[in-house]
């Protein structure tokens, strides 16, 4: 696995999880929290949670997007 963080032009904290199997048969299911408890954490954190192919599909990307809190 690979973890990047990055902050984008827009002060968005972008939080990729680069994971070596393609494959996210349950994808929507983790996402929504139904399984597992690592993705349901983060979405709890008002994180938008995507996931996407490498260009080549042998690896896929788990990406948050926490946005800035607009009371700072």
């Amino acid at each position: 696995m690979t973890v990047r963080l990055a902050v984008a032009e827009d002060k968005v904290l972008l939080v990729d999880v680069e994971d070596p199997r393609p494959e996210f048969p349950d994808s929507k299911a983790a996402i929504e929290g139904e399984k597992g408890r690592g993705l349901m954490y983060v979405r709890l954190l008002s994180a938008q949670v995507t996931w996407f192919l490498s260009e080549d599909t042998l690896t896929k990307t788990v990406q948050a997007r926490l946005l800035p809190d607009a009371s700072m």
